[in-house]
């Protein structure tokens, strides 16, 4: 049963008392300076009528805390393209009495995002579309703020499954037929997700060879010495597998493929989609970073009514993703399931 919350109104008389001949009065608290913020402020008073950009806003609050003000900074709606993580360091602490605050102006909806936009899209005439990356290392793509799917085979279920694995010769074996939808991809640049009890697993490509009725692979040296050498979760025949990431598997709609050597991503657009259409691309790992030490703490800050959104992952990319229970992932492991 839900139960709406009572009001309670609180009456606090003020009073001085006097001990000793000694006036006891309440605390004096500091005054507190208000900073403007918008998304393409780029004045340096950072008042509402020229707001400062994120960066100007948190240098004039690190100057008014450091002058012994409140400070409450307060961040216009709208999207804040973040270029690199926004960092809180020891020098952006208030005090018990004069704090630091950043918050939404009003009622309006301020957003940190990661993501860059793609642009220069080419239709290439077959029903997909390219655009160079520029150097962005990503693994999401959104199309008019809808997830795109990495191109992948099978495109749904589970019918290619673990057929035979040598923790020995190191190799993974599906069945051969299977094999021929890979026609002439990119083995370095196509990640097999293979599903093991409670482990979902993402591994890099290294060789695939071929004999009778099998095609085996060989992983990357990182994920190949941890995959091979932890007992759990089991290594199970009949496990689910697909695969992601390459030119061949782009064949729904909604689709998109990295080639990272040729700085290329390809897309196959959805029903309404067009080369007009916004084209967003996380890159940025890590949004917010509060970092303090023992002898320069960060203290006294509260971040209220602002969203944090597009970051990005790449650890899969360069090193693999095996992972381990409840989320977390293996960096190394041994037979005596030390992981």
């Amino acid at each position: 049963m839900r139960h709406s919350p009572k009001k309670v109104v609180a009456t606090i008389d003020a009073t001085v008392a006097v001990a000793a001949g000694t006036l006891m009065a309440s605390p004096a608290y500091a005054a507190t300076s208000t900073v403007i913020a918008s998304p393409t402020g780029s004045g340096s008073t950072c008042s509402l009528q020229a707001p400062c950009s994120l960066a100007g806003a948190q240098s004039k609050a690190r100057s008014a805390s450091a002058a012994g003000n409140a400070v409450d900074v307060q961040l216009r709606g709208g999207t804040y393209t973040l270029s690199q993580t926004f960092q809180l360091r020891a020098q952006d602490s208030g005090t018990s009495q004069a704090p630091v605050t950043y918050k939404n102006y009003g009622n309006e909806s301020p957003t940190l995002s990661g993501a860059r936009t793609l642009t220069s899209w080419t239709d290439l005439g077959d029903g997909t579309y390219s655009a160079p990356t520029n150097g962005a290392d990503f693994r999401q793509l959104y199309v008019n703020g809808v997830r795109a799917t990495p191109a992948r085979f099978p495109n749904v279920g589970a019918n290619v499954q673990l057929l035979s694995s040598d923790t020995n010769a190191k190799t993974l074996g599906i069945q051969a037929a299977q094999f021929a939808n890979f026609g002439n991809a990119d083995l370095s640049q196509v990640d097999m997700v293979l599903e093991l009890q409670w482990g979902e697993s993402y591994l890099r490509l290294k060789d695939a060879t071929t004999s009778g009725d099998q095609t085996r692979f060989t992983l990357q040296d990182t994920e190949s010495n941890i995959l091979f050498q932890r007992p759990f979760p089991l290594l199970s025949n009949g496990s689910p597998i697909h695969f992601e990431n390459a030119r061949q598997f782009l064949d729904q709609p909604g689709e998109f493929f990295v080639d990272r050597k040729a700085g290329q991503v390809f897309y196959k657009p959805r029903a309404g989609e067009n080369l007009s259409s916004s084209f967003t691309v996380p890159t940025v790992d890590t949004l917010l970073d509060v970092v303090g030490t023992a002898s320069a703490p960060v203290h006294d800050i509260a971040i209220r009514g602002i969203a944090f959104r597009d970051s990005n992952w790449t650890r899969p990319t360069h090193y693999g993703y095996l992972n381990g229970q409840g989320g977390l992932y293996n960096i190394s492991a041994n037979t005596q399931n030390q992981q």
